[in-house]
């Protein structure tokens, strides 16, 4: 019962912080789109 819980909490973990990985790699692709745009529109 002991191993089931402690994998459980494990599996949980990795996957919000694989989670939390693809969140910081989309926000950073949405701010460097963003600045590529306004450099291209000459707006920077």
């Amino acid at each position: 019962m002991m191993n089931v819980s402690l994998f459980s909490l494990v599996f949980i973990s990795k996957n919000q912080i694989i989670n939390t990985l693809y969140l910081l790699i989309l926000i950073a692709i949405s701010l460097a789109s963003e600045w590529f745009i306004r450099k291209y529109n000459w707006m920077l």
